[in-house]
Order: C-alpha cells, then sequence, then structure tokens
C-alpha cells in the first residue's frame, strides 16, 4: 500500500467560513456513486465558485520570495508518479522502522495547516531523542527521509497548507 501526503488548497482571506462549507458539500457529491446529471450540474458550479476563493500550491509557489525558493527545493521529494512535485511520499514515515506506532500511524490522517507544523515538531522531538550512541541501529537514509518530511510539512504548513492522505 502506498501513501502520499498530497498538499491541500487554501482560503483566500476572509474566506474561510464559505471556503469550508464549499469544500465539505463538494466532498459529499463526489462521494455518490451514480451522480446525475443535475448533480454533475452542481458539482461543476460549486467547484468554480471554490476555484474563486482558493489558494493553490501554485498560487502559492507563484509568491515565494528567494529565501523560500531555497528552502523549497530541500523539501522536494513528490509523492508517486501519480502526484504533484508539490507533495510528499508520506510512505516514508508511515513506515519508517525508527518510528513509534503512534507518529507512523498519524501519518495517515490528514493535516490542516497547523497539524502539519505540529507533526513536524511532533517527529522532531522524537529523532532528537533517539540514543545518538545507538548509530549502528539508525537507517541513515530513513532518518535523512523522516527529515525531509519534516521540511516538507513545515514548509507547507507555515504557507497555510494541509495535506490530504492518498492512498
Amino acid at each position: 500500500m502506498g501513501l502520499d501526503w498530497l498538499v491541500e488548497k487554501k482560503p483566500c482571506d476572509n474566506h474561510k467560513e464559505q471556503f469550508y462549507k464549499l469544500k465539505y458539500k463538494l466532498s459529499i457529491l463526489n462521494k455518490i456513486d451514480e451522480p446525475s446529471e443535475e448533480t454533475n450540474k452542481q458539482i461543476e458550479e460549486l467547484e468554480k465558485e471554490f476555484k474563486g476563493i482558493s489558494i493553490t500550491p501554485e498560487d502559492t509557489l507563484g509568491e515565494l520570495n528567494k529565501e523560500d525558493i531555497n528552502k523549497l527545493y530541500e523539501v522536494f521529494n513528490s509523492g508517486s508518479f501519480l502526484t504533484s512535485n508539490y507533495d510528499f511520499r508520506g510512505k516514508i514515515i508511515g513506515e519508517a522502522e525508527i518510528l513509534n506506532e503512534e507518529l507512523k500511524e498519524e501519518a495517515f490522517e490528514n493535516h490542516n495547516a497547523e497539524q502539519c507544523i505540529q507533526y513536524a515538531c511532533k517527529l522532531e522531538c522524537f529523532l532528537e531523542s533517539l540514543n545518538k550512541t545507538d548509530d549502528d541501529d539508525i537507517d541513515e537514509d530513513e532518518y535523512n527521509d523522516i527529515i525531509k518530511g519534516i521540511k516538507w510539512l513545515k514548509f507547507w504548513g507555515n504557507k497555510g497548507h494541509g495535506y490530504c492522505s492518498w492512498y
């Protein structure tokens, strides 16, 4: 089983309530197995309205300063071949042998921007607590991949984006 973290859109200023209402309505309509023509028309109209009040990851990247662009290159570790370059292969975290079960399970949960930052801090604290004298037991590649995940979570979380777990 794979796991990717897909960067989510965020609401434009002063549109948070409308953003989350539309997002919820769209999620309900998109779960209908055999949508009618009327339902499809409703989805199309809601998506158009949602697009007008949301900020995509691409929009956010277009506003980056030079320092942010440098940070971005540190976090690029795109998801699977089915996702965008902005996404992260969450499977790295969800199956990391050096992490405890609680942290691995959290990788499979959706996170808003604040939760991304909190999760990054949890991962960081866990890595700091590892006994550095037992370096032989720590897979260096896995450790470095978790560091990339932490940077990715902080980058997008600080930019106001959460992620959706996709597997």
